[in-house]
């Protein structure tokens, strides 16, 4: 009798209580820091958008993308896709993001200092160069140039690379086979990749419309 008692009393409390409502999405983006689609979609797609809903646009930034990586002798090797200088590039996007953010990336990181990276990465990712670009992005950003380079041209840049090399290889709904692969709270479909490279931000605003402006 008394476990029936709690029974209801529980059951008449989460019928009265207000369902949570969601105000935040996530966004995980795999992507490669030349690959053309890819910052086509940072420049023109997700920078606006974080700007637009801040707090309640969880992004998580992944830059390994198609890359393969071995160990070897004590450190980790990565092949790129668009070369050598790409290896370069994800690693340094690493290594800022492990400047703003530390080493938990940019999943729940902070709004100020989630766009010191964002701001690092939209300034580099343009630039025929980005290893040269890196400094003055860094600068402008407002983060250390000498820890980013001390970072990338060290095991702690092959170290973050590496882990988002597991990250994309452990992502199976479905399997990255290619970049941007976008991913909204989870889940990646053709039509939400569609969405998310024509309008990101009318995407978001389908899953948290109280956040969009009318």
């Amino acid at each position: 009798m008394y476990r029936l008692l709690v029974l209801a009393t529980c059951l008449a409390y989460v019928l009265s209580s207000p369902l949570e409502k969601k105000d935040s999405v996530k966004l995980t983006v795999f992507y490669e820091s030349y690959c053309p689609y890819s910052i086509d979609f940072i420049d023109k797609q997700l920078y606006g958008a974080w700007n637009y809903f801040k707090k309640h646009l969880q992004v998580d930034l992944v830059p390994f993308g198609n890359a393969e990586q071995s160990y070897d002798k004590g450190h980790f090797v990565f092949t790129c896709q668009h070369g050598p200088k790409e290896c370069v590039g994800n690693i340094l996007h690493s290594c800022a993001i492990y400047e703003a953010c530390g080493k938990k990336g940019t999943l729940h990181c902070p709004v100020p200092k989630l766009k010191k990276a964002l701001n690092y990465i939209d300034c580099v990712i343009d630039q025929e160069d980005q290893q040269k670009a890196s400094d003055k992005c860094a600068t402008k950003a407002g983060l250390e140039p000498k820890v980013i380079n001390k970072c990338a041209k060290g095991k702690l840049g092959e170290w973050l690379e590496s882990g988002y090399g597991n990250q994309t290889k452990a992502f199976d709904n479905p399997p990255v086979t290619y970049v941007p692969f976008i991913v909204v709270n989870g889940k990646h479909t053709d039509k939400i990749q569609d969405e998310a490279q024509t309008d990101l931000k009318a995407l978001i605003c389908t899953y948290i419309p109280d956040q969009c402006k009318k």
